[in-house]
């Protein structure tokens, strides 16, 4: 997300700061002093602490109305800092050290930098050691966190962490008039220090054009019918780790395990079937693909995989 110069132009006059998107001018990291160390490393902690998201230095921003949107480019002229050096800043002022984040440097056409921080959701709370505070997200303000925010925080590391990919794979043409194939492959990656044990996958399709295998028994899924998104009838299919032909323990996910959701593994077959008489529908409607995740007493995950992006 944000990789190149282009791409974090596109924001100005349109994306303002969220909860989860933060901008910031290249001076923050022209000098960084005690203060300027301080400050990056709340802004980091604080969308740790949240949910996740991304910083933007060398983004000047402007108020309008109630929003600060994005509006031009003002690059980190510091030419002697690394990202090795604000990777080192970060790990060092972090209790616990924090390491779930990525730097990208892109360098300007007129001059200077700009660097992006993408900062996943941390694992537990992790405190700004410069000044011994916990902050988190508050609309688009980093804040300090209050005893029983911080102990939610902590909580996390009592339930999994699973990542839910949903891969979509494009299997040709059968022939002129069966059209396009895609297979649907979700993909769960254990990324906690937990076994996930008790988990449902929903996912819905669009109905006219979804294709599902048989659910035979011992095949952990089921059908749940019709249901409606942007008025439009999809069919949901729910995935889970009940037990299998194979294993009665059910699917378990290991710490740092990947599961592919494919009949190999005695799920059902999950596909699209694109005719050329659905072009003009697709085209017109736009139907996403929609996916909702359900694991043991973490919060649930929802995700949509635009018709653009599945149909490449």
């Amino acid at each position: 997300m944000y990789d190149t110069i282009e791409e974090i132009e596109t924001l100005f006059g349109v994306i303002d700061e969220s909860v989860s998107l933060e901008f910031k001018a290249g001076k923050a990291l022209d000098d960084l002093n005690d203060a300027g160390r301080n400050k990056l490393v709340k802004e980091v902690t604080a969308l740790a602490n949240s949910a996740g998201g991304t910083i933007i230095y060398g983004v000047a921003e402007q108020r309008v109305g109630p929003r600060n949107v994005a509006v031009h480019f003002e690059p980190v002229k510091n030419s002697s800092l690394t990202k090795d050096q604000l990777t080192l800043i970060i790990t060092s002022a972090t209790e616990p050290v924090f390491k779930d984040f990525e730097i990208h440097v892109l360098e300007h056409p007129d001059g200077g930098r700009v660097f992006v921080i993408n900062v996943e959701q941390g694992a537990t709370a992790h405190q700004n050691r410069h000044d011994k505070k916990y902050y988190h997200r508050a609309g688009t303000i980093s804040e300090a966190m209050y005893d029983f925010s911080i102990r939610d925080v902590m909580n996390r590391r009592s339930h999994p962490r699973v990542s839910v990919r949903v891969d979509v794979e494009a299997l040709g043409y059968q022939n002129r008039h069966d059209g396009v194939i895609y297979r649907i492959v979700p993909v769960l990656t254990n990324e906690g220090t937990l076994t996930a044990r008790h988990w449902s996958l929903w996912i819905d399709l669009p109905a006219n054009i979804a294709i599902f295998g048989a659910v035979h028994s011992g095949m952990p899924a089921r059908h749940f019918g019709s249901v409606e998104q942007d008025s439009i009838e999809y069919r949901r299919i729910e995935l889970h780790s009940g037990p299998t032909l194979r294993n009665q323990a059910g699917t378990l996910i290991l710490p740092g395990q990947t599961w592919s959701l494919t009949l190999d593994g005695s799920f059902p077959e999950i596909e699209l079937k694109v005719n050329h008489l659905d072009g003009q529908w697709l085209a017109q409607a736009s139907p996403a693909i929609y996916w909702s995740f359900f694991l043991d007493d973490a919060p649930r995950e929802d995700g949509t995989i635009p018709c653009d992006i599945w149909r490449k």
